[in-house]
Order: structure tokens, then sequence, then C-alpha cells
């Protein structure tokens, strides 16, 4: 086996074998397809012509490449050529090295995209002349272009990892081979560090896969991480909560001694009214801030200050009161909604000859009628 850096450049060798085998074979297709058209005898003459003119071309093309890939093929000795062999009669290699070169590409574009991006963002951020407001549209233009071609290698790259997965579970693909994962359309333009577009697992050598850490190559490590950063995360904010409502009943309580402190105090009636509704307002704060903390457990819930006897009771139910008229509001303004919805019946959607016909028959009655009061008069 190669080692170091032997590996690196038998690697490269090998690569560069394989890419002038797939070259070779695509001239060799476009000169076979040029010779049938000069055979066949339906083939228009001017046809014919372009056809004899790309030949020597072509078969100049294939005749250097051919030599290049023999020599190419003597250096890779005993060793390097077995491996070769096998990998370029192995499809799920053939897969792979089209899939790197569709990553490498998409690699490019994203980049150049993103740095265009960057230049649309900062122009657009200061004030631009009448030039430079032409470059800012063209080079939009230009980005909002490119995209469809960027989402076009991002399915081809994708359709090849499929290709790759299926060839693995059918027994098809080197021992150990790893497919590599698909790029999600939703993240394609994001470009974050943890994206898939950075992952190359699945596209080098299967034996140089198996001693990766497991957070680069197993998805369920991969997944686990992510749950535990949330976890972290989501610890932090109960954290920053609890600070919180900790300030919140600290408040509460100063607003309380406060006010309690300033109606002991002063003499004024009206100055006292405000007070009193302060207080009201305070311990019904203290009252819905309990109520809507009922879920937590009863170390994290502060205690607030709140009245006592018949005022605690009748604040209660105050709040009692409010939520259940809200709650009716809400309903009364679902069903006004529904009503809103409802079409009443207009006369232009009548049926005009259903309508003469009933005036015609309301008319004969009446003149039935009519006819039978007559005779009932003149009797």
């Amino acid at each position: 086996m190669f080692s170091g850096k032997s590996r690196s450049a038998a690697k490269t060798a090998i690569e560069e074998a394989l890419r002038l085998r797939k070259a070779r074979d695509t001239l060799r297709d476009s000169i076979k397809n040029l010779e049938n058209i000069i055979i066949d005898g339906a083939s228009e003459p001017y046809e014919i012509a372009e056809a004899e003119m790309e030949l020597p071309n072509l078969r100049e093309r294939l005749d250097k490449v051919h030599k290049h890939l023999v020599s190419k093929e003597r250096a890779l000795g005993v060793e390097g050529k077995s491996r070769y062999n096998h990998l370029a009669s192995s499809p799920f290699i053939t897969d792979r090295m089209n899939a790197r070169a569709l990553k490498v590409r998409l690699r490019q574009r994203l980049q150049a995209r993103k740095f265009e991006r960057d230049r649309l963002e900062r122009t657009f951020r200061r004030q631009l002349n009448t030039s430079e407001r032409k470059l800012h549209n063209h080079t939009e233009d230009s980005v909002k272009r490119r995209n469809h071609g960027i989402q076009s290698l991002a399915q081809q790259y994708n359709k090849l990892c499929e290709q790759m997965v299926n060839r693995i579970s059918l027994g098809r693909a080197p021992a150990n081979a790893i497919a590599p994962r698909p790029i999600p359309t939703k993240e394609l333009f994001s470009l974050d560090v943890d994206d898939s577009i950075w992952d190359d697992i699945g596209l080098d050598d299967s034996e140089q896969t198996t001693d990766l850490p497991l957070w680069l190559v197993d998805e369920g490590v991969r997944m686990g991480i992510q749950g535990i950063l949330l976890r972290d995360r989501c610890d932090e904010e109960l954290q920053r909560l609890r600070y919180e409502l900790k300030s919140l009943a600290e408040w509460h309580s100063e607003e309380w001694t406060i006010v309690n402190m300033a109606i002991a105090t002063i003499q004024d009636s009206s100055i006292l009214y405000a007070l009193y509704q302060q207080r009201r307002n305070l311990a019904r704060l203290a009252v819905q801030w309990t109520q809507a903390l009922a879920g937590l457990p009863s170390e994290v819930v502060p205690c607030f200050a709140v009245p006592e006897g018949e005022e605690l009771i009748d604040v209660q139910c105050e709040v009692d009161a409010e939520l259940i008229e809200d709650e009716d509001e809400m309903d009364q303004t679902g069903h006004d909604e529904e009503l809103v919805g409802y079409n009443e019946f207009e006369d232009d959607d009548l049926d005009i000859g259903l309508v003469e016909y009933m005036d015609t028959l309301a008319l004969t009655d009446a003149g039935n009628i009519d006819r039978e009061v007559e005779s009932v008069t003149l009797l």
C-alpha cells in the first residue's frame, strides 16, 4: 500500500489517468457519431461537410490523449495499475469522481455568488450615482440568473449521491464505501460553517474515511451534538428568565411598599384616590402573574406582594371576570369572521327563466283568487 506523500502522488496519478480515460472514451464517441453522419445517406450535405471538417481535429486530439494515457498508465507501477484497473471498472468510483468534480464546481460558484452578494449589500448602504446604480442593477440581475444554474448543479450532485447509496445497498461498491450526503436546497445559499457543502465525506477513498471521528461521519452523533447544544441554549435561556422573574418580583415588591407608605402618609383625597388605583393595579398584576406562572415548579415562582382578605378576593374575581370576558370576545370575533365569509343570496344569481315562471304562477293565482271573490260577491 502507498503511504504518506507516495499515497498522495499515486492518488493524483490514478485520478489523472481516469480523467484521461474518460476523455478518450468521449472523443471516441464523438468521432463515431460524426462517422455515422457521413455514412448515413439521409444526412444533409451541410451536415456531412461539417462532420468531415471536424473529424481530423477530433482524431488528432484522440491520438494525443491516447498517448498521454498510455504514458500515465505505464508510470503507475504494478500496484498502482492494479488499483487503477479496479477503479476504472467500478461505476461507483465513476459516480464518486463526478460528484467530487460537481461539488468543487458548486463551491466555486457559491463562493463567487457570495462575493457578489457582499458587493451588492455594501453598495446598497450608500448613495449611488447613475453609473453605479446601473452596475448595481446589472450585478443583481447576474446573481439572480446564476441561481438557476447553481440549483441545477446541486440537483445533479444529489442525484449522484442517490445513485451511490443505491450501489452500496446492492453491494456494487468497494468495501467500507460511504455515500456522500446530499445538499439540502434550503441551505444551498447560506454557506454556514456546518453546511454539507463543505463536507467531503464519501468523496474520497474509502480507506481514508475509516478512521475519521464519529462527529464527522455518523449522522446520529451529529444530531446528538446538535441536541446537546440546543439543550445548553435552553438551560441558558431558562437561567436568564429566572433572573428576569426575580427582578420582576423585586420591582413589584418595591412598588407595593412605596405605594403603601405613600397611602399611610398622604392626606390629600385626590392623591389618595390615584394611589389606591395604583395599589389596585399592582394587586391585579400580582394575581395575573401568579396565575400565568402556575405551571412552573413552586421553587421557581416568587411570592408577589398582594392584599389580604376581601380585597384579595375582590381582585381575583375581577381578574377572572376579565379573563372570561376576553374569551367571550375571542369566540365572538371568530364567529363574526365566519359570518364575514358568508355570501348573501343576490338577485343577480337567480335564473331569469325561473323568476319569470314564478311571477307567472303568482299572477295566475292572483287572477283565480279575484274571480272567486267576484263570484262570491255576486252571490
